[in-house]
């Protein structure tokens, strides 16, 4: 920008200057009456009276009108015919010339009137047509200077400011790989290469997340593989021993062939979606009747602190698989934050199945009942106990996209309550 400093120098120099003229002319002062020149032509005439032109003005003629007191012209050379000038013709020229005017007297009587030009009309004439030039002069220099102050602000300041904008909005959309335009008259400098090192800095990071995503991606697919062998052993297993225990095992070793099966289509989704991208999980609704429902709840309670009271006999729309995750979800995070006996309860509303899961537990404070929904958040009484804070969010997610919603409360008897709203069918 230190180049800016010449043009404006010179601009502020000009503006000076011609100030300063114009004010010099403005007080400079007209020139002051030639008194003496005409008292020398009034004595001249007088002496030389009644004969004036033995005065010797003749080569005056052009400065001077001289008429005798009847208003007749006086000739001021020998010879000379009397000039032809009227007294209409010598007021015009008198306003014209603004002379000075002194009567001729001899012996006590006015014989002459006498009008002499001393230059006062030629001298303001002219100092007019200096102050007009003057200012005249300042005026243009200073529009040319002012018009290529615009031209070099447009060319040197405008025009990258511009590039900059365009620049930025394509690194805004995304496109990193766009080239910035610079050129060595660039006003803007080192800050213009800022916005070049950003761009290469924001395409490295990006290239860093991808790298770490994809190695996130084969690491998720990596453990997943290896998981489902023992998965599929359980699985197997389990089925393999229904064939010969008695009935009570049977139902046992069904909710383990049930949550081998559960836990095998956890591991599929971890190939198409991690924790932080639910939208990813497919859900598809179906009819479900409230005896599945409990027993859901069942099977997610392998500890079996669940106090079932009996439901309204209705048919619900939601995804048996999702479902399932909510439920476990719930069920587990009360296991390890209250520990204690849960209540199932459950009613008809408009249009769905309320369905309340009530522990005994610490519960929440009124504040994070709301929170504990959010991604990665969770009540201040779990400090000290493992989990990411992900498993309500992923409950609030598939229960919204399944068409009901989830919410929490506080009893009056305390604890903490978890409300299922399922959609009817």
């Amino acid at each position: 920008m230190r180049r800016l400093s010449v043009p404006v120098a010179l601009l502020v120099a000009v503006l000076v200057t011609g100030t300063c003229t114009l004010a010099l002319l403005g007080t400079r002062q007209a020139p002051g009456a030639d008194t003496a020149r005409i008292n020398d032509v009034v004595q001249r005439l007088a002496a030389a009276w009644p004969h004036p032109e033995a005065a010797g003005l003749d080569g005056m003629a052009d400065a001077l009108r001289v008429v005798d007191a009847a208003g007749a012209p006086v000739p001021l050379g020998p010879g000379a015919a009397p000039v032809g000038y009227s007294g209409l013709g010598v007021m015009q020229w008198t306003g014209e010339h603004r002379p000075l005017t002194s009567p001729v007297v001899v012996d006590g009587r006015t014989v002459a009137w006498v009008w002499l030009d001393d230059g006062y009309t030629t001298a303001v004439a002219a100092h007019q047509r200096a102050l007009a030039r003057a200012g005249t002069a300042t005026l243009v220099l200073t529009l040319v200077l002012v018009l290529a102050l615009v031209g070099w602000l447009g060319v040197r300041v405008l025009l990258p400011f511009k590039r900059l904008e365009r620049f930025a909005a394509r690194v805004a959309g995304g496109d990193l790989s766009a080239p910035l335009e610079m050129d060595r008259a660039n006003a803007f400098g080192a800050w213009t290469q800022s916005f070049d090192l950003l761009r290469t800095e924001l395409a490295a990071s990006r290239q860093r997340e991808a790298d770490a995503q994809a190695s996130k991606e084969a690491l998720i697919a990596q453990i997943g593989h290896d998981l489902r062998t023992p998965v599929a052993t359980i699985c197997a297993t389990a089925e393999l021993l229904q064939l010969t225990e008695d009935s009570p095992a049977r139902e046992r070793l069904e909710v383990v062939r049930s949550k081998g099966h559960q836990v095998d289509a956890l591991i599929s989704d971890l190939f198409r979606a991690h924790s932080s991208q639910v939208d990813a999980l497919s859900v598809s609704p179906a009819d479900l009747s409230s005896r599945e429902v409990v027993a859901l709840v069942r099977q997610a309670d392998h500890r079996q602190l669940v106090e079932a009271t009996d439901l309204p006999q209705v048919l619900v729309r939601a995804d048996r698989l999702r479902l399932a995750q909510v439920i476990d979800n719930v069920v587990q995070n009360s296991y390890k934050y209250a520990g204690t006996p849960i209540r199932l309860t459950g009613g008809l509303e408009t249009d769905c199945l309320r369905l309340v899961l009530t522990d005994a537990g610490p519960g929440v404070a009124p504040d994070e009942t709301s929170l504990i929904f959010a991604r990665g958040q969770r009540g201040r009484g779990a400090v000290g106990v493992p989990g990411q804070g992900l498993g309500l969010f992923t409950c609030a997610q598939l229960m919204e996209r399944m068409g009901g919603h989830i919410e929490a409360s506080l009893p009056g008897t305390g604890g903490l309550a978890i409300t299922l709203y399922l959609p009817l069918a």
